[in-house]
């Protein structure tokens, strides 16, 4: 890490389905049960992407704090900005509240690009 040398990462992430999930109220409808792989949270480098095998990558939106489904096509990518892309741009980037749910059968699998400048 000498001289500022950037330090990004890969990481295979990859998810079972889980014996237990928790309740969550689902905004005037009856309770859902959500699997969730990876707690809400923010990444804190600039840019994440992410390749994925199936659905569970979800957004929370900053207007409704309602969870939204953000899936790639097939070669696609998701890619999301980070909290210090966030602050480089006075906040004109915003880093996204995020989660990943599990599936209910099968696992899950995301190779997932976590971008670290100088």
């Amino acid at each position: 890490l000498r001289d500022g040398a950037p330090t990004s990462v890969m990481r295979l992430f990859h998810y079972l389905s889980a014996d237990r999930c928790e309740q969550t109220p689902g905004d005037g409808e009856e309770a859902v049960k959500v699997c969730t792989g990876s707690s809400p949270h923010t990444d804190w480098h600039a840019v994440t992407v992410i390749l994925e095998d199936s659905p569970g990558f979800e957004v929370r939106s900053p207007r409704t704090g309602k969870w939204l489904k953000a899936r790639a096509e097939p070669g696609e990518a998701i890619i999301i900005v980070g909290d210090l892309l966030h602050l480089a741009t006075r906040g004109r980037l915003q880093a996204p509240v995020h989660r990943v749910t599990l599936p209910a059968k099968g696992t899950r699998t995301s190779f997932t690009f976590f971008a670290y400048p100088r």
